[in-house]
Formats: C-alpha cells, sequence, structure tokens
C-alpha cells in the first residue's frame, strides 16, 4: 500500500535528517564525555557522584578518573538505562552516543509542535506560529547546543512551556509536577517553580497542592535515588561551588578569565555567586504586584524571572539560553517583541558559542585530537579569543536587558491611565472617544457612549470601530468585541458601559465594562408593543424561512422593508441588569487582541455567549476563507456558520480586510445584512456554550492592502 507524506510530514523527517549525522558522531568535549561515562557508572552499579577509574571506552578522552556530573538523579539515571540497552550489548561508541541523543531529538520536535500550538490556540498570528515551528526544527544554534553538544535543555524548556499552558487552563497541580520534573532533571528552571503558587494566589487549596507536589517530587526523584542505590550524595564545598562559585560562561563574571585566567570567582568576591538571590526575589514581587492570568502573561513573566536568573547569574552556558527561545516566540506572536530582538538573542550567543571555543569540542568523538589543537591554539591567541568572548557578552547583556525592559513594560500595570469621569472634564470631554491608530491610515475608535448612533443599533453600546482615513467604517454594525447574552427567557444587550484606556510603550490596551441591561421589544407606531411571546413565535419562523430559502433573500428584504412603512420597530428597553462583561482589547499593528470575561454575569438559565464583530456592510462586501469559497454581499448570508480554519471579510477595491480563526469550543458565523434604512452590517462573530470557562481570547488581523 503506497503512503505519501504530507508535507508537514516530510519537514519533520528533513530536522530528523540533519540531526542525526550531530548526534552520532559530535558531542561536547566536557558535558558529552561526562554522560558517557555517568551511563556506564550508573549501569554497572558505581556512583556517578565519585570519581572511578575508566577503561571500557576506546576513545583517550573517556578512559581514566571520571568528571563528576553536576546534575540531580534522573539524567544519570536515564543514562544508566540507556548505556544498558546499547554498549553493553553492542560496545560501538557511536551508537551509544546517538541513543544518549534520542531523548533530545524527541525534544526538539515536540518543542516545536507544543510551542506552535499554544500559539495557535492563543489565536496569536498564524505565520508566526508556522514561524516557530519552523525556527525550533531547524535553528542552528538550537541543533549546535542540544542534538551536537548533547545537552538535554529544549527537554526542559518542553516541560515549562507546557507546564505554563496547563497553569493558564487552570490546572495548577498537573503544572506543578512538571516544572518541578524539568528541575530534578536540571536546576536551571528554578525560576519558573514558583510561578504555580502565584498563578492560584486566590486558592489556597490549589497552593497547598502546587507545594505538596513540587516536595513530593523533589523528594522521590531527586533524592531517593541516592538511598536505594546507595549513592553518597555530593555535598563537599567543592562539588558545591560549580553553584555559587564559578565564574564566567556567557556571564560579564568571564572577564576574570580574561584577567587572571580563572573560571573561579577570588575568595574576596565570594557573595557575587548569589546576587542571583535578589535579582530573583525581585523579579517575583514584580510578578506578585502583576499576576499572570493568561498563557500569553505567564510567557512574559517567564521571560522575566529568567532573565533576571541569568543575568545576575556567576555562571550561564550557553544551551541554557534554549529554556528562553520558546518564550521570546509566543511574544512575537502576541506583538511583546520584534523578531529582530529575538534572532539578536541567539544570534549573539552563536558567536559566543564560536569565541568560547564550542564548536571544535564538538568533534572530540571522532578526533581526539582536536582538544589538543584547541590549547595550541589558545597558547598564541588564547587572551584576544577571550576578550572578544567577553565584548560579545556585553552585547548580550544588552540585548538581554532591552528584551526584559520590553517585557516589563508590555506586561506592567499600564500607564497614563485615562480618567473616564473626572469631575474636572467638561460633559464633552468625558463624552470624547478613545482614537487608537493601527498603522498611517488606518485606526480604531471606542466610544463611551452608544456612538455613532446608526439605524437600529442605535441606542446599543459599540465596540471598537474600524477608520480608514478618518472615516468610519462600522455604520449599523456594533464593531468588534460586543458581548451578547442569550437566556432562557431573553437575550440580553448593553446600553450603558464604563471605559478606560491604558498606554505603555508597546501600544493601548482600552477596557470596556458593558453592562448586560437592555432586551430587544417590537413596537407599532406610537400605540404600543406587540405582545413578545407571539412576535417572537411569528420572527422564528420568518427567520426559518429566511435561512432555508437564501434564493428569495431580496423577497424577504422587501417585506423587512414593508415592517418599516406599517412603523413596526425594534426598540431596546432597559431592564433589570443581568451582570456586566468586561472586554480587553490590546491594539497592536495590524492586530488586535480581544479578551472577554464573563465572569460577571448571572450563570443561571444562561443559554449562549455571543460576542460580535460588525462593521459596515456597504465597505465590506466580499467574503472568502481557507477552504478557497469566495462569497459577494448577499450571498455571504445572514448567520452562517464557518467551517474553515479562518474567515476573511475584504473591503470595497481590496483596501482593507479582517480575519478571524475558528477557535475550538466556539463556533463562527459569518453575516451580511443591507436593507434600506434598516439594516447595514456584516460580521464575523462567535458563538460559544457557557461551561466552566468564563474567559474567551481571539484575535482580529487587519491589513491595509492598498
Amino acid at each position: 500500500m503506497k503512503y505519501d507524506l504530507t508535507h508537514e510530514q516530510l519537514t519533520v523527517l528533513l530536522s530528523v535528517i540533519v540531526q542525526l549525522p550531530m548526534a552520532i558522531f559530535l558531542g561536547h568535549y566536557y558535558d558529552q564525555r561526562i554522560f558517557l561515562d555517568t551511563g556506564y557508572l550508573v549501569s554497572s552499579g558505581l556512583n556517578p557522584y565519585q570519581q572511578h577509574e575508566i577503561s571500557v571506552f576506546s576513545n583517550p578522552h573517556l578512559t581514566g578518573l571520571n568528571p563528576i556530573i553536576g546534575y540531580p538523579s534522573p539524567w544519570p539515571l536515564l543514562l544508566g538505562i540507556i548505556y544498558r540497552q546499547t554498549y553493553s550489548i553492542l560496545p560501538n561508541l557511536f551508537i551509544y552516543n546517538f541513543a544518549t541523543k534520542i531523548p533530545i531529538i524527541a525534544s526538539n520536535i515536540l518543542l516545536a509542535y507544543v510551542t506552535k500550538n499554544i500559539m495557535l490556540t492563543q489565536n496569536l498570528p498564524k505565520k508566526t506560529a508556522q514561524f516557530t515551528w519552523l525556527f525550533l526544527l531547524f535553528n542552528p544554534f538550537t541543533l549546535l547546543t542540544t542534538t551536537a553538544w548533547g545537552q538535554f535543555d529544549t527537554f526542559i524548556a518542553l516541560l515549562c512551556v507546557w507546564g505554563l499552558y496547563l497553569l493558564s487552563k487552570g490546572k495548577t497541580v498537573q503544572s506543578a509536577f512538571l516544572l518541578t520534573v524539568s528541575f530534578v532533571f536540571k536546576p536551571i528552571s528554578l525560576p519558573l517553580l514558583g510561578l504555580p503558587l502565584l498563578f492560584a494566589s486566590r486558592n489556597r487549596r490549589n497552593n497547598a497542592f502546587s507545594l505538596l507536589i513540587i516536595v513530593s517530587v523533589v523528594l522521590v526523584l531527586g533524592i531517593l535515588p541516592f538511598y536505594v542505590f546507595g549513592w553518597v550524595m555530593p555535598a563537599s564545598s567543592a562539588e558545591v561551588s560549580s553553584f555559587f562559585k564559578m565564574a564566567g560562561g556567557m556571564t560579564v563574571f568571564n572577564v576574570i578569565d580574561v584577567l587572571v585566567r580563572s573560571a573561579e570567582l577570588p575568595a574576596a568576591l565570594w557573595f557575587l555567586g548569589y546576587l542571583w538571590v535578589p535579582a530573583l526575589i525581585a523579579a517575583y514581587i514584580w510578578v506578585y504586584r502583576n499576576p499572570p492570568k493568561t498563557v500569553i502573561a505567564l510567557a512574559q513573566c517567564a521571560v522575566v524571572l529568567l532573565l533576571a536568573f541569568f543575568l545576575f547569574r556567576s555562571w550561564l552556558s550557553e544551551q541554557n539560553i534554549n529554556l528562553l527561545l520558546p518564550f521570546l516566540l509566543i511574544l512575537i506572536g502576541a506583538g511583546t517583541l520584534t523578531k529582530k530582538m529575538f534572532h539578536l538573542a541567539w544570534l549573539v550567543p552563536l558567536v559566543f558559542l564560536v569565541l568560547n571555543a564550542s564548536l571544535p569540542q564538538l568533534f572530540f568523538l571522532v578526533d581526539p585530537s582536536v582538544i589538543a589543537w584547541k590549547e595550541a591554539f589558545d597558547l598564541d591567541f588564547g587572551t584576544a579569543r577571550l576578550a572578544a568572548r567577553f565584548a560579545v557578552t556585553l552585547v548580550w547583556y544588552i540585548v538581554a536587558l532591552a528584551i526584559m525592559k520590553k517585557t516589563v513594560s508590555a506586561a506592567n500595570k499600564p500607564l497614563n491611565k485615562a480618567v473616564v469621569d473626572a469631575p474636572s472634564l467638561t460633559h464633552q470631554a468625558q463624552l470624547d472617544p478613545y482614537t487608537v491608530p493601527l498603522t498611517d491610515r488606518l485606526a480604531v475608535r471606542l466610544y463611551k457612549d452608544c456612538r455613532p448612533n446608526c439605524l437600529e443599533t442605535a441606542p446599543l453600546q459599540k465596540g471598537l470601530v474600524l477608520m480608514l482615513d478618518d472615516k468610519e467604517l462600522v455604520e449599523e454594525g456594533v464593531g468588534f468585541g460586543v458581548p451578547v447574552v442569550k437566556y432562557m427567557d431573553k437575550t440580553f444587550f448593553s446600553s450603558k458601559a464604563n471605559v478606560s484606556i491604558h498606554k505603555d510603550r508597546l501600544g493601548y490596551t482600552l477596557i470596556k465594562v458593558f453592562t448586560l441591561d437592555s432586551v430587544s421589544v417590537k413596537k407599532v407606531g406610537n400605540t404600543g408593543y406587540i405582545n413578545h411571546s407571539l412576535y417572537s413565535g411569528l420572527r422564528k419562523k420568518f427567520e426559518l424561512m429566511y435561512l432555508k430559502h437564501r434564493k428569495l433573500k431580496t423577497a424577504f428584504n422587501k417585506i423587512m422593508e414593508i415592517r418599516q412603512l406599517l412603523k413596526i420597530k425594534t426598540e431596546f428597553k432597559t431592564v433589570k441588569p443581568r451582570g456586566s462583561v468586561t472586554l480587553t482589547y490590546r491594539i497592536c499593528p495590524e492586530v488586535i487582541q480581544i479578551h472577554a470575561d464573563f465572569s460577571k454575569i448571572q450563570r443561571e438559565n444562561c443559554k449562549e455567549l455571543i460576542l460580535l464583530n460588525e462593521q459596515g456592510a456597504s465597505f465590506f462586501q466580499k467574503y472568502t476563507d481557507s477552504k478557497g469559497e469566495t462569497l459577494l454581499e448577499n450571498r455571504i448570508g445572514a448567520w452562517d456558520k464557518v467551517t474553515a480554519d479562518h474567515a476573511t471579510l475584504h473591503g470595497v477595491n481590496g483596501q482593507i480586510q479582517f480575519s478571524l480563526r475558528n477557535i475550538e469550543g466556539a463556533a463562527l458565523f459569518r453575516g451580511y445584512e443591507w436593507t434600506r434604512k434598516r439594516f447595514c452590517w456584516v460580521g464575523l462573530s462567535y458563538s460559544v456554550v457557557p461551561n466552566r470557562t468564563t474567559t474567551f481570547d481571539y484575535v482580529i488581523n487587519i491589513n491595509r492592502l492598498s
């Protein structure tokens, strides 16, 4: 049976093919040497945390006294299993070397998929998600520092990214478990360990469970093997010094290596090895004051915490940067960082890797003499190389601090908050809208009252009004991001709202709290209202006929116009509110991120949550989607379900288009109505069945094409 690989499968296969020779033949002279020796020691029942005379391998750099591994017990145990299943059966050094890299290759691929899928679930731009996937599969820095090197930082990154995503979904205990597992494999993830405690700070029970999970996993995975296998736990001052006394790597402390050719802090400067402790405490105070509520906010917190740890620690290895990269990629999709800044974040460490002489050390298995060559090179050019390495480190610090500053600015409590109802403002000033530019010609506007007052939606609150060259395009539409809540008895709209604006260096965040205080009623002239139950039944039959017989749309529109001649009109009557819905609009260039919070509505008999995204039908007259369907004007339909991955509405003359994606757990509908003196709207709106989730996030991509 013939089986054709998809483009995606071929891409992953190509990544594996690229990594295979690296995995088989390469390995870092120091780290992979330790790992290969450790696998033999554990398999032989020896303590990997003590030195032993090794003579089982043919490579001269793998014989003699072994360097002591500095990681907790899970990784040595895994290496022991790998040795038992490979070298002890078939004593081939390259097969054994490759086998230790299999978990790393798998982690690289899984990290690419998990990060991409998280970005898609957050409705971040699909192109950025695809870029993220390809980057993590083929980025030379990542492949050199993991598959070729032998380090497993992408496995740690995988656990951390997955753990924080679960945390954003309220799965605190599962998140704490994954983060703690990452810590007991490699303590480089220490800065993220406390996030489950802060994310659920209002839930003491979850906090207690999280703390219990963290302690239990550390005890079982990290400490118990020392008692089970009779290993002596490393506790001497020399063994602990790597965490607090080592000075160098990709930190400014490598200047000590330039000056005195030492990779250890001078005795008088011992306290510098603990600088990361107050730095991390300060970062956690910031997180406490700005508690994360979404996976993007968690990514921002992760970046700040990791950089606080990396920049103030006295030792940082190149491969540790891989823990940072997936979070930076998420922030690119969220509009927090630019690709230029991101690329500097890995290109500068790549230059450092070269100047750190790490590249030649990767070939010690196939050419043992390369280590002697490296030592001879350093006799002539070592000082210049170390000085250049220090200069590159300074560049890395500048880039890292710039990233940290942008991330803090984006996540911080917004600046320059506009006061909506300040007594000192005039009434007109209080009603002036907020207008935020998207591009040189595009902008969005948010009113504090019910403007623009057009046709039937005149008495209702509006969302973001799209503007081109200072002209509003909303017409009878209600704008982007407007909540409607259906109950068993009535459908509730909003006629009252509170609005605020926040500004930071990266853009604007607008917040509008819609009060659900209005229901629609039908009125005949000035005589009185039509019986609601009778009219509701007639309207439903009319809607069923309308949806079933699309070819008669023109006739139905005429009936609706006749209804106006009979002076039957819709009014929105103010009633007792059934709560409020908070819409947060994050405005970025050509992207609007919308967060809807339904936690303050009455849940009893709640039937459906709707988020309308409408603009004017006389301007947006063309619909396309990712399935290739193209519809014009009336053929778009009045309330048709979108089955494609994403859908787009195009403006006349191809000037503007806006797109939304289908989201798991919600239904996306398209709609278009343009009836003389009655309706003039077109939109892509979400329908959500109420469940345990009280929030909904989506993204609107807006492009000006001409």
